[in-house]
């Protein structure tokens, strides 16, 4: 009996691993972006899925979510039906579809036209194909250009997968791949150039956290109809919703933040609060609109926007203070090139201002960021909208640091007293929140130590983004007693290698592991009275590899327990597209602050996260 109950649990861990590996298969995509000769733009999407678990049409599959704007577009549906197991062919029945507002409308006024028509696909069982072709034709509208970027992947495998983009005949067109080197298939007529790329067993984008993301690791084809990146964002914000107008609303509001405040850099703060705290922020696509921005009165007056929209009212507010100020988009490196632009590539929006008594930074208008935005959207190019040029904050960027030195006295009564250093630099360092309140530091740590009430924290603050604080230490409860042993967890600081929760990391990996450059170091050098003895063994362990290197050193040095921890990721060299001249691109090498690590990699640096979050150098155990 033993026997067959453990071969049913052996079928039962094969056939979920099977279904982890693919519920479904696409057996057929294709994807259409044609340019019409009228200007109108179509987008034709042909899939044939196949059903190989319950759960594949149960949770994964079972519906198609097609969304489109009928102010300028047009939905049709050109078939849909299933091929049941047994050969059987099901059309889709009328009541099958279903038209719904789309979530990320609701309570938005300019989008409560918007139509998400929901496909319920009907005969569906184990072993049945799903087959469904659509167009949606966008009439002239705003942008009257085609641009995308097709990324070559899906939640599960595909077997047969084309991309083809057609515009007209002597119409400009630019495009550029990625991650292949295959070239297109082209045809050309009196009417239509025609470009056609097809792939075969195509792989599932990764599902693991901190896996790459897709456009790094899968075939990526980036298309425009726009000769340059420049002329596409000057035309995008040559609308007249991007002018500055002066409005009684934002002329009170300015008024409001200037006379309250003391200077510049206080009242752009103020302002940024009231449009991050008062204006509701969406997430909707741009493309929903065809790229047109809502007029900033709209957004004001019904607080709502999207973060496009929020950040032109920021960027207007500015202007209007009499501040220098223009917005910038964050795109990720690999997806930026100056020849060829998608404004969907755009992952957030900012507002560099620069004030008399603040460097120049970089505002969100969706949330009260802490630092200046290209610290927190690392591994972006930021790109000024009004003419598509490079912003570089900082020429000589390094990966972000901190650096810990603590000299601590642990007394007879527990109490724990001494001096705390922190040096940060780059990402690490919250310069908006940290120069109006030192006193937060203490934040960052986890088990951080108590500063001493009758004694104030020190800083200092470097013209390099660094800035290093000097807390006086005095604390009695940060030591656990049980009977005679006394517990200690060492202060350890939140945002960085902790921030990416590599405390536990499976043993197998199928996709590739990102990290963050960094370098953080910690040097504790703790006093402990005569009577207690430190319960624990010297660890001396290092690693140099190719993607960084760690050290941890604990032991007695000279009367004082001394625990030194350090880890360092290095910064990558990448290529980077550049712009040499208006129609030239060039490639320069540049630096990248993520890694990704291979299969191999991954298995070495699991060992140094178990190694660097280990209790015995993060625990210190005492006995009297």
């Amino acid at each position: 009996m033993k026997k067959y109950t453990l071969l049913f649990i052996s079928l039962l861990m094969v056939a979920y691993t099977f279904a982890s590996d693919t519920d479904a298969v696409f057996k057929k995509i294709k994807k259409e972006y044609i340019l019409h000769t009228d200007g109108s733009i179509e987008y034709k999407y042909y899939k044939e899925l196949k059903y190989l678990t319950p759960y594949s049409f149960n949770r994964m599959f079972g519906e198609t979510f097609i969304v489109y704007n009928p102010d300028y577009q047009e939905l049709i549906i050109h078939k849909s039906y299933t091929i049941m197991a047994d050969g059987k062919k099901v059309e889709t029945p009328e009541n099958a579809f279903n038209k719904v507002l789309p979530r990320a409308a609701a309570n938005y006024p300019a989008f409560n036209k918007m139509v998400e028509m929901v496909v319920t696909h009907t005969a569906l069982e184990v072993g049945a194909t799903i087959f469904l072709e659509y167009s949606i034709i966008s009439k002239l509208n705003n942008i009257h250009e085609l641009m995308g970027t097709a990324i070559i992947t899906e939640d599960v495998p595909v077997e047969d997968y084309e991309v083809q983009i057609q515009v007209p005949a002597r119409r400009a067109f630019e495009f550029t791949v990625m991650n292949f080197d295959g070239k297109p298939k082209m045809n050309t007529n009196n009417k239509y150039a025609t470009y056609n790329w097809h792939f075969t067993n195509v792989s599932a984008r990764a599902y693991e956290t901190s896996a790459p993301s897709s456009y790094v690791t899968s075939p990526t084809i980036k298309f425009s109809t726009f000769p340059d990146a420049k002329t596409a964002l000057e035309k995008w914000t040559s609308a007249e919703v991007f002018s500055a107008r002066k409005r009684p609303q934002f002329m009170n509001l300015i008024h409001e933040t200037t006379s309250e405040t003391n200077n510049e850099w206080d009242a752009v703060r103020a302002m940024q609060a009231v449009v991050v705290d008062n204006i509701t922020s969406k997430h909707n696509p741009l493309k929903w609109s065809n790229y047109k921005v809502q007029n900033p009165v709209l957004v004001w007056n019904n607080n709502v926007g999207n973060e496009l929209e929020k950040t032109n009212l920021l960027y207007q507010i500015c202007v209007l203070a009499d501040l220098k100020a223009k917005i910038v988009g964050f795109m990720p490196d690999k997806l930026w090139d100056p020849q060829v632009v998608s404004f969907d590539d755009f992952t957030h929006f900012g507002v560099l201002v620069s004030t008399k008594d603040f460097k120049p930074v970089i505002l969100s208008a969706i949330q009260k960021n802490k630092k200046s935005l290209e610290w927190e959207y690392a591994n972006t190019r930021v790109i000024s909208l009004f003419d598509g040029q490079e912003v570089v904050l900082h020429p000589k960027q390094e990966a972000s640091h901190v650096n810990v030195l603590a000299k601590l006295t642990v007394d007879p009564g527990n109490q724990i007293f001494g001096d705390f250093t922190v040096k940060l630099y780059g990402g690490f360092y919250d310069d908006f929140v940290l120069t109006q309140d030192t006193q937060k530091i203490v934040n960052y740590f986890s088990n951080a130590l108590k500063v001493a009430e009758d004694k104030e924290i020190q800083v200092n603050y470097g013209n390099d983004e660094t800035a290093k604080f000097s807390l006086p230490i005095k604390d009695s409860a940060k030591i656990d007693q049980q009977e005679n042993y006394y517990f200690f967890n060492i202060p350890e600081f939140k945002n960085g290698i902790a921030h990416s929760h590599f405390d536990i990391l499976p043993t197998d990996r199928d996709f590739p592991l990102v990290v963050p450059a960094l370098d953080e170091k910690y040097e504790y050098h703790i006093t402990l009275p005569k009577s207690v003895m430190w319960v624990g063994k010297e660890i001396h362990k290092s690693y140099k590899e190719s993607f960084g290197e760690m050290t941890i050193d604990m032991g007695i040095k000279n009367g004082r327990l001394v625990v030194v921890k350090h880890l360092k990721i290095y910064s990558s060299r990448v290529m980077k597209k550049t712009n040499k001249s208006p129609m030239n691109v060039e490639s320069k090498e540049g630096k990248s602050f993520e890694l990704f690590l291979d299969h191999q990699e991954y298995e070495i640096f699991r060992k140094m996260m178990i190694d660097w979050h280990a209790n015995a150098v993060n625990e210190l155990v005492f006995k009297r």
